[in-house]
């Protein structure tokens, strides 16, 4: 894969240490309660400021003495957000309530960083042919980047949904994210705007953790459709569960990723547990061939040893050779130089580049050539019991 294809970034980035925020940062405040969509903008100017309070401190001497005062300054930084709008985000629309927006005195405490490149090159009036591979490695950030990077009409496809918990927070997102956008729309007068629903599409190997996903994400819907108009196929067309490995079935996963001619915009990797990192490298190469032509803008993967294997990478790299291109550098804001050109060396080595037929897997044709057993194969575009 080309290097100028993908940009690589890791979060948080090695060794783990806060980020402190800075002007222009794209940045998702986290909600405080289930039922706020939360609120995604760019950060437009922060505030230190400096408040009194007041602490009691006893004498050694005496603890019959009254307590004495003392102040004690503490610095508490606030900062100033403009939401960002999906719909005007290359010029601002006076009329559009989005594009006028903003929050102020935001604890930094409550932000999440957003690293979308769409809108990372709108602030030069540029739109990014780029996508960007984010890695991390706990579940929490990776939920939490999930929920963050979601897009109103977004189609996601998650590899590895497990039981759905993350699954539910992306409906969750998604469900709020309409009600606010139907909103808007009535605001604006403007009934003759057409409003699609997002859709997520899962795929897991384990049929038991696909029912609980369903009886999940099921539970979740009828929580937090509220009072939208959804008919009786709502669910259905919102989420799509599928038993498929694509690693043993890749043609069948593709025609299940594609099966409502879309392209995702985001592709969740999660296949920890008893996956290692073959594993982990060739999903992300899976995704990487049968989308290239449809590129998704954000592949979002949680692999604490994808992120280990980075690590050694760059130390290695203060002994050997630094114009090598295939070894990486991890800036302080967390891009990876040279991201792309280490996946594609550490895939290619043989313990990555063959499958268990040993077939390499480098094309699309190569890629999509291979079939399961029939039988799997017919398990693999079964739904869960309702």
């Amino acid at each position: 894969m080309e290097d100028g294809l993908y940009q690589w970034r890791v979060h948080p980035r090695p060794p783990a240490g806060r980020v402190e925020p800075r002007v222009g940062d794209d940045v998702h405040v986290r909600p405080k309660s289930v039922k706020e969509v939360g609120y995604t903008g760019r950060i437009t100017a922060i505030t230190a400021k400096t408040t009194a309070t007041h602490t009691n401190s006893l004498t050694e001497a005496s603890v019959s003495q009254q307590c004495s005062k003392k102040r004690k300054l503490t610095e508490d930084v606030r900062v100033t957000i403009q939401q960002h709008c999906y719909h005007h985000h290359m010029e601002k629309d006076e009329d559009c309530i989005t594009c006028q927006s903003t929050k102020h005195d935001v604890r930094p405490s409550r932000l999440v960083p957003v690293y979308d490149l769409y809108l990372e090159n709108s602030k030069i009036g540029i739109e990014s042919k780029k996508s960007l591979v984010l890695l991390t490695p706990d579940t929490t950030t990776y939920r939490q980047l999930a929920s963050s990077h979601l897009r109103p009409n977004d189609y996601v496809l998650e590899i590895g949904c497990s039981t759905g918990e993350c699954t539910a927070l992306l409906l969750r997102r998604n469900l709020l994210l309409h009600s606010q956008h139907l909103r808007k729309i009535e605001q604006h007068n403007n009934s003759s705007t057409n409003v699609v629903l997002g859709n997520i599409v899962g795929f897991d190997t384990g049929s038991k953790i696909l029912k609980q996903a369903d009886i999940r994400l099921r539970t979740e819907f009828e929580q937090s459709a509220g009072t939208l108009a959804t008919d009786d196929d709502a669910y259905s067309r919102l989420i799509q569960l599928h038993r498929v490995d694509a690693l043993a079935d890749p043609k069948g996963a593709y025609t299940l990723a594609t099966a409502n001619d879309t392209r995702p915009g985001m592709v969740l990797i999660d296949i920890g547990g008893n996956r290692q990192l073959e594993s982990v490298v060739r999903m992300i190469q899976w995704v990487q061939t049968v989308f290239k032509d449809d590129r998704p803008r954000l592949i979002l993967v949680k692999s604490e040893a994808l992120e280990n294997e980075l690590s050694t990478a760059i130390q290695s790299s203060h002994t050997d050779d630094n114009n090598d291109r295939s070894i990486p550098f991890v800036t302080e804001e967390g891009t990876i130089t040279n991201g792309q050109n280490w996946f594609n060396s550490l895939s290619a080595s043989p313990s990555f580049a063959e499958d268990d037929e040993g077939n390499k897997i480098l094309t699309k044709q190569q890629l999509l050539s291979r079939y399961s057993h029939p039988k799997k194969q017919a398990a693999g575009v079964q739904q869960p019991a309702r």
